[in-house]
């Protein structure tokens, strides 16, 4: 990449606007993933917290159950619908 600064003398030296972008973008990115990685701790902690089976496998069988009687609810909705 180069340096950040193009100078012709010690009083006249300009910062490169695209390679400030692309360092403001990886700064950005790497706070992003700090946020991401806090977020995901949070989670299981609070996972861990509450009762272990709403984060477990019957709270996902459960779940699915009924997302599945939902979308026949709705595909019923919408055969009525298009009579």
């Amino acid at each position: 990449m180069g340096t950040s600064k193009q100078c012709n003398n010690q009083s006249n030296c300009k910062i490169d606007p695209v390679q400030l972008a692309v360092w403001g973008a990886f700064i950005t990115t790497i706070g992003d993933f700090l946020g991401f990685i806090a977020a995901l701790i949070t989670a299981q902690e609070q996972c861990n917290e509450k009762n272990h089976n709403s984060c477990g496998k019957n709270y996902v069988q459960a779940r699915i159950t009924q997302l599945e009687d939902e979308i026949k609810q709705l595909k019923k909705e919408m055969e009525q619908y298009n009579e």
